[in-house]
């Protein structure tokens, strides 16, 4: 596949799966292999869709908006702003809903085979996020 047919399967899982909020979809969008190297307890395709509906059971309104896409080969890198209120548990923190709206900055890599997303490097500022979350206090306040 061309770089920007990878492009377009990998915009198509963020509009389907995180967007419109289908983690029924992993299936359609990860290859049956799918490895997340980053995320310790992201390892196969079921795992993800249980991370993914309970980001959506934690953030209803998630959104992720794609700032930036660049794509070569078989690999496409994403700097992403997702965003969302908190209103229900996060259990993946262990936190109750706060109510409180978050903007999360990320870069991600894709790589593409076969019309299917195989592999996922990525990071995103985790900190942030715990502290508009009021988790961890902004620095300088106590």
């Amino acid at each position: 596949m061309s770089a920007e047919a990878n492009k377009a399967v990998v915009r198509e899982y963020i509009e389907q799966v995180w967007n419109e909020h289908r983690p029924d979809l992993v299936e359609k969008y990860m290859s049956e292999d799918f490895l997340h190297h980053d995320a310790p307890g992201i390892t196969d395709r079921e795992s993800a869709k249980n991370f993914i509906a309970a980001i959506m059971k934690a953030f209803p309104d998630y959104e992720i908006s794609i700032e930036q896409e660049i794509a070569e080969g078989d690999l496409v890198v994403q700097r992403q702003i997702a965003s969302g209120t908190q209103t229900g548990e996060f259990e993946f923190f262990g936190l109750p809903a706060t109510g409180k709206q978050v903007s999360i900055n990320g870069v991600y890599i894709f790589r593409v085979a076969g019309g299917k997303i195989a592999e996922l490097w990525g990071t995103s500022d985790s900190l942030s996020m715990m502290q508009q979350l009021g988790v961890i206090p902004m620095p300088g306040t106590s």
